[in-house]
């Protein structure tokens, strides 16, 4: 019986072959895991959607499903729900790291929670004592073994860097005009801190990582009846800030 030796043109092709399965192998691999890491983000932005349509004099038969998501972040990792992220990769934080994984936060908060462009959350029919609702997307804290550090220049990361995919800054994404009125002004969506009708507000942040920090959605939901009528209309904006944060702007918190 004949034997015959595979030529090295074979052996190149096979190599090549080879090795090209294993970094699709490695790609998909990874991919897979960024998928089911912001699998929360997307579930969240379906039950967003499906309750906006399905609101009814101010209410609907579909829940919210938007758990918080808990990052920790460490000096050579960052853990989302007490699992290594396959997002935020780097062998040790930096400045820059951290304003990326804020501003990447952010980014999601007003994605899953529709942009500011549907009529989220639900509100009373005619009468409203509390208009400020809010949901919290995120929450951040840094490992113990970081204090001491401080972290800033969120802003300027925010205006000089693009979200993924599109030709637009995070700042020009999270700061969108609202196409209703509200009291004269146009409503803006901001970061942190948010006013109506303005972006003057919008400053610095200094992260102290002893501190807990909340990324946040905030809508102003009025009546049903007050918001159909057009007396009042909602507007919602995206925050960041510490803990103590929400009791000064949030009468309800959902989750």
């Amino acid at each position: 019986m004949d034997k015959k030796a595979i030529s090295p043109e074979m052996m190149v092709i096979l190599l090549v072959f080879v090795i090209g399965a294993i970094i699709l192998l490695l790609f998909s691999s990874a991919l897979a895991g960024q998928l089911k890491e912001n699998a929360d983000v997307e579930t969240c932005r379906l039950s967003v959607l499906a309750q906006a349509q399905t609101k009814t004099l101010g209410k609907s038969i579909v829940s919210l499903d938007c758990p918080r998501r808990n990052i920790k972040i460490f000096n050579d990792r960052v853990e989302i729900n007490e699992k290594k992220s396959k997002k935020y990769e780097f062998k040790k934080l930096t400045e820059e790291e951290v304003n990326h994984i804020l501003a990447e936060e952010l980014r999601l908060c007003w994605y899953k929670m529709a942009e500011g462009n549907r009529d989220v959350f639900e509100q009373s029919y005619i009468f409203e004592t509390e208009f400020n609702t809010c949901l919290i997307c995120v929450e951040i804290e840094f490992d113990n073994k970081m204090k001491g550090n401080s972290y800033s220049g969120l802003l300027d990361y925010l205006k000089s860097r693009k979200i993924p995919k599109e030709d637009k800054s995070y700042f020009d994404y999270l700061t969108k005009a609202q196409s209703d009125f509200y009291l004269g002004y146009i409503p803006w969506t901001q970061w942190n801190p948010w006013f109506y009708g303005t972006s003057i507000k919008v400053t610095d942040t200094k992260i102290d990582v002893s501190q807990k920090y909340v990324i946040y959605f905030l809508a102003f939901k009025p009546a049903w009846l007050l918001q159909k009528t057009k007396a009042q209309t909602s507007a919602y904006y995206i925050g960041l800030g510490k803990e103590e944060k929400l009791k000064d702007e949030c009468s309800i918190l959902v989750n």
